[in-house]
């Protein structure tokens, strides 16, 4: 699945016509994943994505009234009988989402992060767009409920119209409203940690984050409290190139075999993105069972990192590289 999800997006990526084909194909029926509802592929991409490619940008208003009116597309994703995507960057999570079904490794759903990170980079040329902060990954972590599904979901990418932006974020914040009213709160969490009197616009308030639709793709999982995983990452980090390798961590990823070499390169990157104060909270308020993969208590449960003052077995790659979670907590490549 990953190798031809790599063959036929990387390439087309870099132009509009190549990257609509490539997902057309994606989104045809019998290519979308088995017992789902076949329809709803093809309608994000004839409904979102293809037209914001045609239009170069990443967020659909129509102007012809005298008020700009918000457009997005409607599915069943996943648990969720009726999510909204709003964006451009969401309806390209919610394609590659639905293509990997199957049972799943760590390894291959961070790939599939990797290319989705490496994809949306690619491509936020051609929707005239800066490419989101962060994306991420949620998926079932139990052995007692057999649940292979993924969710891929991104930060909500700024645009240079402002109205435009707060639109697409309302309609965000609005599906967390519809499940968990009583979750979401005023201030939000950010915005007491880092208040902007002039008014924050990343990572402040709900529907920036990936959450509003992961969260609410998986809602009866969370709501059962069945353990659940979530990964996100830093995009811009995942497609920085190394000057020595020419090579971006998304690259090494998609090539490596190894849990442990993908660990170091995230490292290396300073590519983890641990879990905001917003969605802290919000894990919290529902009772959520996430564990969030971007902190160091999992990979040490993995015995893929340890303690900095071990000697790492990669000097080159990992002594002097740390990551800082949110609990402060500092990592390194394990030995």
């Amino acid at each position: 699945m990953l190798a031809r999800l790599s063959r036929s997006l990387i390439p087309a990526a870099k132009c509009a016509v190549s990257l609509s084909s490539a997902l057309e194909s994606l989104c045809q029926p019998t290519a979308s994943i088995p017992g789902s509802c076949r329809s709803d592929p093809g309608a994000v991409y004839s409904g979102l994505v293809a037209p914001c490619l045609k239009a170069t940008t990443s967020i659909l208003v129509s102007s012809t009234s005298s008020s700009p009116s918000f457009r997005a597309v409607s599915v069943g994703f996943h648990d969720h009988p009726n999510l909204v995507i709003p964006d451009y960057f969401t309806g390209l999570g919610y394609i590659l989402s639905v293509q990997a079904h199957g049972s799943q490794t760590l390894l291959q759903r961070i790939k599939l992060l990797a290319l989705y990170a490496k994809i949306c980079k690619l491509s936020a040329p051609l929707v005239q767009s800066r490419p989101p902060t962060t994306v991420q990954t949620l998926w079932v972590n139990s052995p007692h409920v057999a649940d292979t599904r993924v969710v891929l979901g991104s930060s909500l990418a700024w645009l240079k119209v402002r109205s435009h932006f707060q639109m697409a974020r309302a309609v965000r914040a609005g599906i967390l409203r519809d499940l968990w009213a009583g979750a979401l709160i005023d201030p939000t969490p950010m915005q007491v940690c880092f208040p902007n009197p002039e008014g924050g616009l990343f990572g402040t308030c709900w529907g920036d984050c990936a959450e509003a639709i992961s969260i609410s793709a998986c809602w009866k999982l969370v709501a059962s409290g069945v353990p659940l995983r979530t990964l996100a990452v830093n995009v811009a980090a995942m497609n920085a190139v190394d000057l020595v390798t020419g090579l971006s961590a998304c690259d090494v990823i998609l090539a490596s075999t190894s849990l442990r070499e993908m660990v170091g390169e995230l490292l290396r990157a300073n590519a983890f993105r641990p879990m905001c104060k917003n969605c802290e909270h919000l894990r919290e308020s529902i009772a959520a069972n996430i564990v969030d993969c971007a902190t160091s208590d999992f990979w040490l449960e993995l015995g893929l990192v340890t303690a900095p003052t071990s000697h790492s077995l990669l000097p080159h790659v990992c002594d002097d590289v740390f990551e800082r979670t949110s609990s402060g907590k500092r990592i390194s490549c394990a030995v």
